[in-house]
């Protein structure tokens, strides 16, 4: 009989999990080694983002003892970043993530996507001005809805608090994927909070900054550790130049 309970949905981090894996035991069966290390920093990635931090770590090693550690090592750095940045250590996440947006492999997929995750680490250091470079970078590259979206949300986070919620709500009307969508409305929301405010402005629909289903728990032991499952604490002030 039927238990009566809803299904939570499946969350696009789970599904990309499952093709990725499935892709990584054909690559396993047919010896094509750097698929092989690929895919499995790719997944150690999405463990990171569902806070499951046991299998990030288990596939992180796999990855990096290949022949060429650097084939899986941009995606096991931003997993690592996002791991740091989920759980609270924000100052380990800015130094790793900048110096992936920096190294070597800047060019890559996870080093142009990750900088929504360095700015959002950055100001939370109090130190927004080492994610700028890389913002810049990244603004030029912003050009379809989705980056568009995180571009104005990095716009929110890095400018003056006047211009703050008009990006917000650029942020959330441009939309895309749910998790990054839920993620603006937490920062909204917080920016809200901090300025003593209930809502939107009169007008604005309310389910555009609320979080979403995408909110699902993770199956991860650190899941609910994850600064956008509470209420993450307030960024710090700005340090001084030269300090």
């Amino acid at each position: 009989m039927p238990s009566g309970r809803k299904t939570r949905p499946e969350s696009k981090a789970e599904r990309q999990t499952a093709i990725a894996s499935t892709a990584l035991g054909i690559a396993e069966d047919t010896g094509q080694h750097q698929w092989v290390i690929h895919l499995k920093s790719f997944l150690a990635y999405l463990a990171a983002v569902q806070g499951d931090e046991e299998r990030f770590r288990r596939l992180a090693t796999d990855a990096l003892s290949g022949t060429v550690p650097m084939q899986g090592a941009l995606w096991v750095d931003w997993g690592q970043g996002m791991l740091d940045l989920g759980s609270g250590r924000v100052d380990a996440a800015l130094t790793r993530l900048e110096a992936l947006t920096q190294g070597p492999g800047w060019y890559h997929v996870s080093a142009m996507r990750c900088v929504p995750d360095l700015v959002e680490a950055a100001v939370r250091s109090g130190e927004p001005g080492r994610a700028h470079h890389a913002f810049a970078r990244y603004e030029r590259w912003a050009r379809q809805p989705f980056t568009r979206a995180l571009a104005e949300r990095c716009r929110a986070l890095l400018g003056s608090d006047a211009d703050a919620e008009e990006r917000y709500l650029a942020a959330l009307e441009a939309g895309g994927p749910p998790f990054e969508h839920a993620r603006t409305s937490l920062q909204y929301g917080e920016w809200l909070r901090r300025s003593r405010r209930r809502g939107p402005p009169p007008g604005i629909c309310n389910s555009r900054w609320r979080p979403s289903s995408a909110w699902a728990r993770g199956p991860g032991p650190t899941a609910p550790e994850l600064s956008w499952k509470r209420p993450a604490r307030r960024p710090r002030a700005p340090r001084p130049a030269g300090s």
